[in-house]
């Protein structure tokens, strides 16, 4: 046998021997984790639907990470938990469990995600502190919590991403993140794809296209997930499938949340602090900013139209006419803008009148920047158990002349009806041809209008302390329960 004849039997053997002890990591590893999952369906029972719905995929990365289907894993990274402590790969998939049950990957792309990994990870380390005493969950953790929780109430994402952003401190944050940030991989939640998924599965199929079986059947014995497909976007794609998981994800929070309210009542308040989590992560909530857009209608702008440009027709009139361009682009487009809608201002005594002030330059403000039309036909209507004042809005100027000159008018009880009579009959009188919708600001103890309105109709409330208890009073299900924070206005 010649020289090259032993390097190449050298070089099989040598493969055939990593390529055994990958699958003997594999195989560990999913031991591992397969155990670690059957003792959290027993020790959380009300996260049954949330801890059922995983299966786990090979990962090139250096941990864990999930798309809220799947969780990916370093087998090596997995081994070397276990031997640090046996309590470890199920902490780890619990922490990894929670943050798509407080669905912390369905973020903005915009959002500090410095700050937002922090945040998440402070959030559901909290809250499995409160779950279970002895949760593998170091001393110095501990110790931070309690601090945080004593400048923030409540450690949710949301609030403590607002507090790590009013403290504006980099260096302080690099430190907690450091500490923190050592269950988990987080890479996936921004840009709507899961980079490590994919490279898990490519990972795969370099070793022979076989899936490593979890015992939940769900290859197809081809080397293809089920969810993987040929490659194309299913309908909606990459997008839509991203929001149809989180509504899932709602669904199953919603359902943790009734689940742990029946079972506290037996365990003590060891899920104390994960329900009032659950309850202020699933009140109905809106961006304002998003939430205007309702009352938008279709207006031709003179604006250049890019979007209707064909480029191809131009450059080819340049080539074959020298300077004539042989189509130029539409100098007019259609844009959505705010036109006819009605805001309605509680004016009983319990309505702070720097609250009103506040709400309607945040509203103004929004609609100054690009959303208020030509011909606006705004009503803005003080009422306490009467009309107080009607007041017709034709501009920006308007607008802003209002604010500025603005008095409260009432103060007595509150009745929300006589604004529905005044609006009703406007649009009797052709005041209003299409009217979007009225925005009514208010504490919500009043009377409330029967029958649902032909327009959108949302009452406003605003939790002025970010209090976590915070709780609205009830309104008609025809309408819509808009809840801001003290600080979105």
């Amino acid at each position: 046998m010649g020289l090259r004849e032993d390097f190449e039997k050298a070089q099989e053997e040598a493969m055939d021997k990593a390529d055994r002890y990958t699958d003997q990591l594999i195989y560990i590893a999913e031991k591992i984790l397969t155990v670690a999952r059957n003792s959290l369906f027993v020790n959380y029972p009300c996260l049954t639907n949330a801890i059922g719905r995983f299966d786990f995929i090979l990962y090139a990365g250096k941990s864990l990470t999930t798309d809220g289907e799947h969780i990916f894993y370093n087998p090596k990274w997995v081994i070397s938990r276990y031997k640090e402590s046996e309590k470890l790969p199920a902490h780890d998939l619990l922490h990894l469990i929670l943050h798509c049950v407080y669905r912390h990957s369905f973020v903005y792309p915009s959002v500090n995600r410095k700050y937002w990994n922090l945040a998440a990870d402070i959030a559901v380390e909290s809250i499995m502190a409160d779950l279970a005493k002895d949760n593998p969950i170091s001393i110095k953790k501990r110790e931070l919590m309690k601090d945080f929780k004593n400048e923030v109430k409540l450690l949710s994402a949301e609030r403590l991403l607002q507090y790590f952003e009013d403290l504006d401190d980099d260096d302080q944050i690099e430190d907690w993140s450091e500490l923190f940030g050592d269950q988990d991989d987080h890479s996936g939640w921004y840009e709507n794809q899961f980079k490590a998924g994919k490279a898990g599965k490519a990972a795969l199929k370099a070793k022979g296209g076989k899936k490593p079986n979890n015992g939940d059947g769900d290859g197809d014995g081809n080397g293809k997930d089920k969810d993987e497909g040929d490659g194309q976007n299913d309908g909606n794609g990459e997008s839509g499938r991203r929001n149809d998981l989180a509504e899932q994800w709602k669904d199953i929070a919603d359902h943790v949340q009734k689940e742990l309210e029946d079972f506290s009542k037996n365990r003590g308040d060891g899920t104390g602090s994960m329900i009032q989590s659950l309850k202020d992560l699933n009140r109905e909530k809106y961006d304002y900013t998003e939430f205007l857009k309702k009352f938008t209608v279709l207006q031709e702008v003179m604006k250049v139209d890019l979007d209707q440009f064909d480029y191809n027709f131009y450059s080819y009139g340049l080539q074959e006419y020298g300077d004539v361009a042989l189509i130029e682009p539409l100098e007019y487009k259609d844009e959505r803008k705010l036109r006819e809608f009605v805001i309605a201002i509680d004016t009983s005594g319990s309505v702070q009148g720097d609250l009103v002030q506040a709400f309607l330059q945040k509203t103004y403000n929004i609609m100054s920047n690009s959303t208020i039309g030509r011909n606006l036909n705004i009503y803005i209507i003080q009422c306490d158990a009467d009309i107080q004042e009607a007041v017709c809005i034709h501009s920006r100027e308007d607008f802003e002349r209002y604010i500025k000159t603005m008095e409260l008018k009432g103060f007595g009880g509150t009745d929300f009806r006589p604004v529905f009579e005044f609006v009703n009959q406007k649009i009797k009188e052709k005041v209003f041809t299409d009217l979007k919708g009225l925005i009514y600001f208010t504490d919500g103890y009043g009377i409330f209008p029967k029958a649902k309105q032909e327009y959108d109709v949302a009452f406003v409330f605003v939790n002025e302390s970010n209090s976590p208890d915070f709780e609205p009073p009830d309104v008609p299900p025809w309408a819509i329960k808009l809840v801001l924070d003290g600080r979105d206005i």
